[in-house]
């Protein structure tokens, strides 16, 4: 399925971006047609970058984890939520910031030290099962007190093996709600994710394609910074989601490996 947002074929792609959960892998499976689109890429010699939310792993644990599901990927090529807010915070000066995230992710935060008394920011991820009332009234407290309130991101849910899961945007809503203050997003769909990824690359907006299964912040995320965006109906796909949004894909595709013939038609390989 397509639906003509911009014409693709005035489009020359010459880079990638791939979520990851949901259009690689679900749970500890792969999806149809992820790893060869993945050997096409390599093979072809296309710029790609794995571009994710995830917040539960550092980029060395999501480049050992794809190792098992046998995807060879090097840690270079993943961009998370957490690398991201790690290079923003140094750029605002290190300020004293509370961390409520798990501990494997810290390692993406190098240089970054959780302070739980009277932080000037909090930075929120996922922590799991760790989420309880005084978490959340600790964190309202220091939003009243003056911290600022930085987020990973705001997914609604996310898919595992068996059901969809609960994620982290409920706590950093109801943060938000409690308090009056909007939390400042790090990740996807937030724009300078996205540009720190088209810098990653070297690469201009219309030169890319974004590939995930959550309209809002793949697909919405990437349109709105001049990048094709397209969904995929694995993952957290739900049609009645798309039938919802405004947001209207450039295409539609089952499964990752209409990448490949995607790119045979509309990309610049290197020799």
């Amino acid at each position: 399925m397509s639906s003509a947002r911009i014409n693709i074929e005035k489009n020359v792609i010459r880079g990638v971006l791939l979520d990851l959960d949901g259009v690689i892998h679900t749970g500890n499976r792969i999806l149809p047609g992820a790893k060869e689109a993945v050997e096409f890429l390599k093979k072809n010699r296309i710029p790609f970058l794995f571009v994710t939310n995830t917040t539960t792993k550092s980029r060395n644990g999501i480049a050992t984890f794809l190792k098992t599901i046998d995807l060879e990927v090097e840690e270079e090529r993943i961009l998370n939520a957490p690398r991201a807010a790690r290079e923003f915070l140094i750029r605002i000066g290190n300020p004293k910031t509370f961390l409520v995230i798990n501990e494997e992710t810290k390692k993406d935060l190098a240089g970054i030290v959780s302070y739980k008394e009277k932080p000037d920011v909090i930075l929120i991820g996922d922590i799991g099962q760790e989420w309880n009332y005084q978490i959340m009234n600790d964190l309202f407290q220091m939003v009243k007190n003056g911290a600022r309130l930085i987020a990973l991101h705001k997914g609604k849910f996310w898919q595992t093996e068996s059901e969809l899961q609960l994620d982290i945007g409920a706590f950093v809503t109801g943060i938000e709600f409690a308090t009056g203050t909007v939390a400042e997003l790090i990740g996807k769909p937030s724009p300078a994710f996205f540009q720190a990824a088209l810098k990653t690359l070297s690469l201009n907006a219309s030169d890319c394609v974004m590939i995930g299964d959550d309209i809002d912040s793949d697909v919405g995320g990437a349109q709105a910074c001049g990048i094709t965006g397209i969904l995929v109906k694995t993952g957290k796909y739900k049609k009645e989601n798309v039938d919802m949004s405004s947001i209207q894909p450039d295409e539609i595709w089952e499964n990752l490996g209409s990448l490949i013939p995607f790119l045979q038609k509309n990309s610049i390989r290197k020799s």
